[in-house]
């Protein structure tokens, strides 16, 4: 199993994703880091499979209301008896205002330790 590099940090603004192709709602961010995130998402994802999903970020982020990433799914648990499913994704080809993005701005906006 490999071990995260960097500590998650928890979302206080929900962030809603979408899958960027059909506009569905994914879910939502539970944790973020640069290389990954953690969604709760109203369906299943396959693990494996890449998605290409846009973000919603914060109307209080001063540059920006969106990000279109790349993410891989490496994990899904159906754990929750509303019927959500956890979501581990590791980010695919993330570009570097993207990175900056989440390890920056996004962390004065939206989370805690």
């Amino acid at each position: 199993m490999e071990k995260r590099n960097k500590t998650r940090r928890h979302t206080i603004t929900p962030m809603r994703v979408y899958n960027a192709v059909s506009g569905e709602l994914t879910g939502r961010v539970e944790n973020i880091t640069a290389d990954g995130m953690k969604l709760i998402s109203t369906s299943s994802l396959e693990p494996g499979k890449t998605y290409t999903l846009r973000m919603e970020l914060p109307e209080s982020l001063p540059d920006r209301n969106k990000m279109i990433v790349r993410a891989r799914a490496v994990w899904c648990r159906n754990e929750d008896p509303f019927g959500f499913h956890d979501v581990g994704m590791e980010f695919v080809d993330l570009d570097e205002r993207d990175r900056e993005t989440i390890e920056r701005p996004l962390t004065h906006y939206l989370f805690q330790d």
